[in-house]
């Protein structure tokens, strides 16, 4: 019997260093490995024979191209295009993000049917309006139809560590949006300042919340929606909840997802500290421990939208790459494996 003990003590520490090793793991790599994924370039891309920028050009990649990934060789990716295989600079590029992390749910509703709203109206020419070219597409290397969900390879790696968070709770991530082409940014945007106009009950509350003791505090439309580049536009940003990975049930937020108005707040003022001391009277238990996972990954935050989290260092790659602008490219399609 002591014997048998001892093996038991052995076995269930052997077990328990295999489930640590698979946690470390889980953080340092994606779900599925990137070869055969499909990849984007936020940029004009050159083709290089070898993973040096000093190497000869082979060819070129416009923006929102797909292109398929074979290896990862330093700061390169050995990839295959129209018959080319040669090697891209991947800071300058995107990942479709269900070709890596599949456990993630995808609901991109831009790409179907969108729901913003402001104070519950509906934005004119915009809600419920498929904002994207292409929805649901068939992907062979997941062996279902899925969305097309493009973010910048550096976002997606703390996206992918924000999962491994949230599965240890029993959560699992829900995406509802990733890169925005810039010129869907501005229809949104030019669409809710003209309900914002016309509309008194959307306008206050766009304009003004109200924190537990009664005090006033000034928001304003672009807190809202971005006025300038958002972080959407440059593939460094998701809109995201959780669902309760045994129930399947979305859990409740402070607001519905995409409600532009000061429901949606995080910080009880846009110009406090974002830390949790400073949350809105609205943020929940569920809004709490996504901004956790979200944060503790590497991502940051906005004051006025509880879904909102974006990766500042790739945004701040790509705008400044396109001198001050963000990518305006539709997204059409894949070449997954």
């Amino acid at each position: 019997m002591k014997i048998n003990l001892k093996k038991s003590i052995i076995l269930i520490f052997m077990f328990s260093i295999l489930l640590i090793g698979f946690s470390i793991n889980k953080s340092l790599a994606f779900e599925k490995n990137i070869k055969n994924a499909t990849g984007f370039g936020a940029v004009q891309l050159n083709i290089r024979q070898t993973a040096s920028s000093s190497s000869t050009k082979l060819g070129t990649i416009s923006a929102g191209e797909p292109f398929l990934i074979l290896a990862e060789s330093g700061n390169y990716w050995k990839i295959s295009y129209n018959n080319i295989t040669g090697y891209v600079y991947h800071p300058y590029c995107m990942i479709n993000l269900p070709d890596v992390e599949p456990s993630i749910i995808y609901n991109i509703t831009n790409a179907s049917s969108s729901i913003y709203t402001s104070s519950g109206v509906a934005l004119p020419g915009v809600t419920g309006t498929k904002l994207y070219s292409a929805g649901k597409v068939k992907n062979s290397r997941l062996g279902k139809k899925e969305y097309i969900v493009p973010v910048l390879y550096s976002t997606a790696k703390k996206i992918s560590l924000a999962q491994s968070y949230a599965e240890q709770d029993g959560y699992t991530l829900k995406i509802y949006d990733s890169y925005r082409p810039s010129t869907v940014t501005t229809q949104i945007r030019d669409s809710l300042k003209i309900l914002y106009n016309s509309n008194s009950t959307v306008r206050n509350n766009i304009n003004y919340s109200y924190g537990a003791s009664g005090t006033r505090y000034t928001w304003g439309q672009g807190w809202f929606l971005a006025q300038g580049v958002s972080a959407h536009n440059t593939g460094a940003a998701i809109d995201v909840t959780l669902v309760n990975s045994k129930t399947k049930v979305e859990c409740t937020m402070p607001s519905a997802m995409h409600e532009l108005s000061v429901q949606a707040i995080k910080y009880y003022s846009g110009s406090v500290a974002k830390t949790s001391s400073n949350y809105s009277k609205t943020m929940n238990k569920y809004a709490k421990l996504l901004d956790g996972y979200c944060t503790k990954a590497g991502l940051n935050t906005l004051a006025s939208e509880w879904w909102h989290f974006q990766e500042d260092e790739g945004h701040a790659r790509i705008k400044n790459y396109l001198g001050g602008k963000g990518c305006s490219f539709q997204v059409k399609s894949i070449v997954s494996k």
